[in-house]
């Protein structure tokens, strides 16, 4: 049994303001900023400034709104945001590790040196309101929002074994992402006796892109997730953040899949491409309770509305043919795959 304990140490100096400006307590301004220094990036880079501000303004409380029967409260916001983010300890230089050699001694990891890392910057944008109407009876609430992440620090990037090195830890690219959030629900009874029943619904959907990735990089992958054949969780300028990568099967200009002549089966590229999108078009909720004086009872329903799942389970079991549905496509009649020839015509 081999024990060993590694300790680490990181300083962040920091200093920070906060002003706040109130109207008769319905128009809100906040503003905030704060400038970092951290010990764990280059000397060059180790300075960075992040503000922030954030507007609301409820029209509720104005004096025309105060007696309306219908909408009891609405407060509209807005916020523009930065926020800053540091390496870890020992990110910048190549880490001393305990050799296992007789006499001990030490040598490098397997990680390598970056001199040149900038911390990682998010800006964020958001925008929407908060609402109830019917004396309490309906609430809703509805946000739209935007963030723009540069100079992603990414632990762990492959090297080339030229370097002497395995890994890096590098700023691997910028990416944006926009979407929205809904959430409203209302009380379908409301009993003088206390009895209360409500039923609501949250529906978000989110959308992203990578701007950017190192030159000479045309795909960043994680290689923990190529477990299931050629697929794994990779990205590509121009794609969401959340596609799997593989090697798809070739296709002419219109999109028909080509087949090998001397096979009959399709044509898989050699290169890799994005191939689907992890992140579902919608995700949603369904939520319910029921509750008299001391009894509450709720339940949930929650879901995702089309998005790329990989089974790689029924690929192992329909590759060594221990599902049933593999046994039935073995005892049937040949398979003619839809599509073209690759046999030099197939655009015309």
């Amino acid at each position: 049994i081999i024990s060993a304990q590694r300790n680490t140490k990181r300083r962040i100096q920091a200093l920070s303001a906060q002003f706040e400006f109130g109207y008769k307590n319905m128009a809100f301004v906040t503003l905030r900023g704060r400038n970092d220094w951290s010990s764990t990036l280059p000397k060059q880079n180790n300075r960075y400034f992040y503000p922030a501000m954030e507007l609301s303004f409820v029209p509720t409380d104005l004096a025309f709104l105060k007696e309306n029967n219908y909408l009891t409260y609405l407060k509209l916001r807005g916020s523009i945001a930065q926020v800053g983010k540091d390496a870890g300890p020992l990110e910048i230089d190549p880490e001393l590790i305990a050799t296992e050699l007789t006499g001990g001694g030490y040598k490098y990891g397997f990680t390598g040196p970056n001199r040149n890392l900038r911390p990682e910057m998010t800006t964020s944008k958001e925008i929407g309101f908060d609402t109830r109407l019917f004396n309490d009876r309906v609430n809703a609430d509805f946000t739209y929002f935007a963030t723009h992440c540069a100079d992603q620090i990414v632990k762990g990037f492959r090297l080339s074994y030229a370097t002497g090195f395995v890994l890096n830890n590098m700023n691997v690219g910028t990416f944006d992402t926009w979407g929205w959030e809904a959430h409203i629900d209302g009380d379908i009874i409301r009993a003088q006796n206390g009895l209360i029943w409500n039923v609501g619904l949250n529906l978000s959907h989110v959308q992203s892109e990578i701007v950017s990735l190192p030159e000479n990089v045309t795909e960043y992958y994680n290689p923990y997730t190529w477990n299931s054949g050629n697929i794994r969780n990779g990205i590509m300028v121009g794609h969401p953040i959340t596609t799997l990568t593989g090697r798809a099967y070739e296709r002419n200009d219109a999109g028909e899949v080509l087949i090998a002549p001397t096979t009959g089966l399709p044509v898989v590229s050699p290169q890799w491409s994005v191939i689907g999108d992890r992140e579902p078009k919608y995700r949603f909720g369904i939520t319910t309770s029921l509750s008299y004086k001391e009894f509450y009872l709720s339940a949930m329903f929650s879901g995702r509305y089309k998005a790329t799942v990989v089974n790689g389970t029924k690929r192992s079991m329909m590759t060594s043919g221990t599902s049933w549905e593999s046994v039935d496509l073995r005892e049937s009649m040949p398979v003619v795959f839809n599509g073209v020839l690759k046999d030099g015509n197939e655009n015309t």
